[in-house]
């Protein structure tokens, strides 16, 4: 399987929670379901299920294992076949696949073995992603039944990508493109970024999901921050977070979404910079996820990918 990328949400929230003290008052929560699954062309769905708990005060990667949702039924509809997902997790695979995993949800192998991460997928190819299909998602977990439906955009890639140094430094900056919106107004989109031979996989920056609402039909330059990534924890690279720096490999992952999806993501972002926490407390986010007492976001990806080298 190529590499994929997934933003693994309470995961992502209970690193936050490491690097800062909060102290802060946490209304009671009601138990959930929190799917985050995904699929691209060519690649099998993957889904992650968790349990939505506050995530200030101590935590660690052992208080991350108790959110895992083992033992669900999965099943994935493309509307001519179903294929039922099975559970895999680091402790059950040989270390030569671990980097596979690493690819797929960001962490070194350590920490896959550490927490022993799971997730459920199927190797069914007939279940694989396609652009122009609906895939219809069905979870069964903790006497909770759950439903979504998503459709994989046909892609629309980039014109061109460069790196282009910030303003105030020689040495780091930030990742520039062009984009030809088509001239069909509800296009949506989701940029992720990695770079070769640092990262384990792609990351996505706050800001990551936008629409043509504005730009419908033209051609516009943008840049994107580097995301953090679990390598920013160690103090020697603290002056370069949220850059990319000279002599980096930029590898930018450019999908395309549809509306739900883009509304997810776009008020998913919002709520974890205003709150930190969006599965805390009651939200505005606009999930995808149908069925009492489940949230999360079931997303189909258009993909295309680009590289430059930052010179």
């Amino acid at each position: 399987m190529k590499k994929l990328a997934y933003i693994i949400l309470p995961l992502v929230l209970l690193l936050q929670s490491c690097v800062r003290d909060a102290n802060i008052e946490i209304p009671g929560t009601v138990d959930k379901v929190v799917v985050e699954g995904s699929i691209e062309p060519g690649q099998p769905p993957i889904i992650f299920l968790t349990r939505n708990k506050p995530y200030f005060g101590t935590s660690n990667f052992a208080s991350f294992n108790d959110l895992l949702i083992h033992d669900a039924y999965i099943s994935v509809s493309n509307g001519t076949h179903t294929s039922v997902l099975t559970e895999i997790c680091a402790s059950s695979l040989p270390d030569s696949l671990l980097p596979l995993l690493s690819g797929i949800t960001g962490l070194d192998s350590a920490t896959l073995k550490n927490i022993d991460f799971c997730l459920y997928t199927t190797f069914d190819p007939l279940i694989f992603g396609e652009e122009g299909k609906t895939y219809n998602l069905y979870v069964n977990a903790e006497s909770k039944t759950l439903t979504a439906k998503t459709k994989i955009p046909y892609h629309v890639s980039l014109d061109s990508i460069w790196y282009k140094n910030d303003a105030s430094y020689t040495d780091r900056g930030f990742c520039w493109a062009r984009l030809k919106d088509p001239d069909t107004l509800g296009n949506s989109y989701r940029w992720f970024a990695m770079r070769k031979g640092q990262d384990y996989s792609f990351y996505c920056p706050i800001g990551s999901a936008f629409e043509d609402k504005f730009i419908n039909g033209t051609s516009f330059e943008f840049a994107y921050n580097r995301a953090k990534s679990p390598g920013d924890d160690d103090p020697a690279v603290e002056d370069y977070r949220g850059y990319f720096r000279i002599g980096d490999t930029i590898i930018v992952k450019f999908t395309s979404i549809d509306p739900d999806v883009y509304q997810f993501w776009r008020t998913y972002e919002t709520q974890v910079v205003n709150n930190g926490n969006p599965f805390a407390a009651p939200t505005p986010i606009k999930s995808n996820i149908q069925g009492e007492g489940g949230l999360g976001i079931w997303s189909g990806y258009g993909v295309s990918f680009d590289t430059t080298v930052a010179k």
